[in-house]
């Protein structure tokens, strides 16, 4: 990871929390942001949550997240951004954007 990545975002959506450990190389300052701190924004600018959707599915797709129990091999890759919006709206309480 570098500057301005992020991980997490499985936990964003499903509540529940990471489960990846990092080491620092060199000195760096981490921000954790909760649903509270996403809350407003992603309810003042619902494409930022489209946007974080489509990562999430191309991530997935690419194996680069440890799903949770939820999503299995039922989810078809074309469907990934769906499915994570809508548990995204869902845990945000917020109306969909599409």
């Amino acid at each position: 990871m570098g500057p301005a990545d992020h991980f997490g975002e499985m936990g964003m959506l499903t509540g529940a929390p990471a489960k990846s450990k990092f080491s620092a190389l060199v000195s760096a300052t981490v921000y954790e942001l909760t649903k509270d701190d996403l809350s407003p924004t992603l309810q003042a600018r619902p494409e930022i949550s489209h946007g974080l959707c489509r990562l999430l599915a191309e991530r997935q797709a690419a194996g680069q997240l440890v799903p949770s129990g939820e999503l299995t091999e039922a989810v078809p890759a074309n469907r990934l951004t769906t499915w994570f919006s809508e548990r995204l709206h869902r845990l945000y309480n917020i109306a969909s954007a599409e």
